[in-house]
């Protein structure tokens, strides 16, 4: 089973009947009294009280592992290791307290990477070696008889307009671009007050359109004729790279974190990843070069069939990690 904190705007989007979330394989099965049980093809919990809720799961669930992920998850698993559960952490980034880390990998804990790159980190800072999962990304060989050659007529993407995914770079190299049409895509949560200041922002890019977030992103790729990523943190795997290089959308990104790695040779790595100017050279010359952009869309197609990255290998390596 799974189980995760939310708040009560993300709960209320859980509700029988959201057609969106239905054809998705998301259903709503029960209200309870901290949040919401729902069916993912296995046993889901999001709640407004995680702690509470925890125990209550790890009592009645009593599971053989506990696999934590994300915000909380130093203490979730550090519990289960006082309740007698083994227990693993996955880190998917590389914003961790490195005293944490080590103090619970003491405890018993493993750790598992999004990445080469952050299991590298994590092993370092553990003392140990610390294994990698790489995520499952869906991924069918006929989706490239669906997708089209955007060149012309697609606009630039970029998802999730947060400063360290960076959106100050992002609207540099769009100002030296005017006649390149860009699209904004929010991902992550945004505050009311965040998104009237970033449409605020954008009243001076005629060229930029935001979107906000929606639950199905092929749409949105099919109709993308480039993605840049041009973050100024440490990404851990960067995981719209490889749903860009599946859709066929060129990938422009930052050399930094995972990104290498998940770009593979299907992309670009900037490495001025902080300069407009770098980027907006970069993106001039793909729209340009009929021949480029057709061996970039090639080239992504390779990178997501690399057989690391295959559902059986994927899995092959969660079941050796969770026997260690």
């Amino acid at each position: 089973m799974w189980i995760g904190g939310a708040s009560p705007v993300q709960l209320a989007q859980f509700v029988p009947g959201r057609d969106a979330w239905d054809a998705l394989g998301i259903h709503a099965t029960a209200a309870m009294e901290t949040g919401l049980s729902f069916d993912m093809g296995y046993r889901c919990v999001a709640t407004t009280k995680l702690n509470v809720e925890y125990d209550r799961q790890l009592a009645s669930f009593q599971p053989t592992l506990v696999w934590g992920q994300l915000e909380g998850a130093p203490g979730l698993v550090r519990e289960a290791v006082s309740k007698g559960y083994a227990s693993m952490q996955y880190m998917m980034d590389c914003v961790y307290d490195a005293a944490t880390v080590r103090s619970t990998a003491l405890l018993g804990t493993k750790f598992v990477g999004l990445s080469q790159y952050i299991a590298d980190r994590i092993g370092k800072d553990a003392g140990g070696k610390a294994k990698v999962v790489y995520p499952i990304f869906d991924f069918d060989p006929g989706d490239r008889d669906l997708s089209t050659d955007n060149r012309e007529t697609g606009y630039v993407l970029m998802i999730n307009p947060h400063p360290l995914k960076g959106i100050e770079t992002f609207l540099g190299f769009a100002a030296l671009l005017p006649n390149v049409n860009f699209r904004l895509q929010q991902s992550w949560p945004m505050h009311l007050a965040d998104v009237k200041g970033l449409s605020n922002r954008l009243a001076d890019f005629p060229n930029v359109d935001f979107q906000r977030a929606v639950p199905d992103m092929r749409p949105v790729y099919r109709g993308a004729s480039a993605l840049v990523v041009p973050s100024v943190w440490e990404e851990g795997f960067g995981m719209v790279v490889p749903e860009a290089q599946a859709a066929g959308v060129p990938v422009i990104a930052s050399r930094r974190g995972g990104l290498p790695e998940s770009v593979g040779g299907g992309g670009v790595l900037v490495d001025e990843y902080q300069d407009a100017a770098s980027w907006a050279r970069i993106i001039e010359e793909l729209l340009h070069s009929r021949d480029f952009y057709s061996n970039l869309r090639t080239a992504g197609w390779s990178s997501v069939e690399r057989p690391q990255f295959s559902e059986s290998a994927v899995v092959k390596s969660f079941l050796r990690g969770i026997a260690s």
